[in-house]
């Protein structure tokens, strides 16, 4: 098996190495969760390489970058033990589909919040409402750890703010005027973050909680004391079969024990997000980080499209 994983997923308590006993059995599976991910495949297409069975990424990368120049087929055919095609296990009416042309599921579902704060800086109840940060008292003191024009963590919250009825393109706009720092590393954000060079960070948030592990003065926002509430996101729990898979047999055995309860049960406890099947425990997710009901979701192919307009937006604003 061949594994190319980010330092984001790396960070995810070694994610790829707690499966490695189920994948021993899997010959050649060849898994792509790296955050380059659109450029390579990209690139090795136009030369005629099709070197990936299955692809484990966000939704703006699947689709906005992987879907256009064909390199995803249709998951659903893949789809072989009862569980996995059982609506009733998934909470729904149908599987978790992540665009209309039935390209990959997520299997994910979890209440993210990429907002935080230092704790020596800024008190822990002192933001009731995203509005709060407009005050004059966070000028100049709050950091993106990336280009929210970019998809992202940054641009899923900037595109909450956007989609929400209480904020909006005019509160972008007013947020923009606070002097934001923004950079394009986020483990440089996290670090300016502990040192309190920044009081607010739109940081990394699986980077971040080796920070706060290890007794850092960070701590993220809870979107449940937050007026506005916060977004859902599949995060990177998303999976699609590549396009002409050159281990196609392997990929479905990996893709359909993954979607099973015993590959979500090993897979949530192991990324500390909830899947989005009834029958796998969530005893071990934050509390901050299942969804309440009616919080905006960031990660459909729906959402996506009305996100568009907000990269233009962020360009105008931000001066990009």
């Amino acid at each position: 098996m061949v594994t190319e994983g980010s330092e984001i997923m790396n960070e995810k308590n070694s994610m790829n190495g707690r499966f490695s006993w189920a994948l021993s059995r899997m010959l050649f599976v060849i898994l792509l969760l790296a955050a380059p991910a659109a450029p390579r495949v990209t690139t090795e297409r136009q030369a005629g390489l099709h070197a990936w069975d299955i692809f484990l990424l966000g939704t703006s990368t699947l689709l906005t970058r992987l879907k256009p120049i064909g390199a995803l087929d249709p998951i659903e055919p893949a789809l072989i033990l009862p569980e996995v095609k059982d609506q009733a296990k998934w909470g729904g009416r149908e599987l978790p589909f992540f665009d209309k042309d039935r390209r990959g599921l997520a299997f994910l579902l979890v209440a993210r919040q990429s907002l935080f704060l230092n704790t020596k800086l800024v008190g822990a109840d002192e933001l009731k409402s995203y509005r709060d940060l407009l005050s004059p008292k966070w000028n100049g003191k709050i950091l993106l750890g990336r280009d929210p024009a970019s998809p992202g963590y940054t641009q899923a919250m900037f595109q909450f703010f956007y989609q929400h009825k209480d904020l909006g393109p005019a509160y972008i706009r007013e947020l923009a005027k606070q002097n934001l720092k923004v950079l394009e590393d986020d483990r440089q954000a996290v670090e300016w973050l502990a040192q309190g060079r920044y009081a607010l960070c739109f940081c990394n948030a699986v980077l971040i909680e080796r920070f706060i592990e290890e007794g850092l003065p960070i701590q993220a926002i809870d979107p449940r004391k937050v007026r506005e509430g916060g977004y859902v996101t599949s995060s990177f729990g998303n999976v699609a079969l590549a396009n002409q898979a050159p281990h196609p047999n392997a990929a479905k055995i990996y893709i359909n024990w993954l979607l099973s309860a015993e590959g979500q049960t090993l897979y949530t406890k192991a990324s500390g997000d909830p899947s989005r099947r009834t029958d796998v425990p969530k005893d071990h997710v934050r509390p901050w980080e299942i969804p309440e009901q009616g919080w905006i979701e960031t990660h459909t192919e729906e959402a996506i499209a009305l996100g568009r307009p907000l990269v233009g937006l962020l360009k105008e604003v931000l001066q990009k």
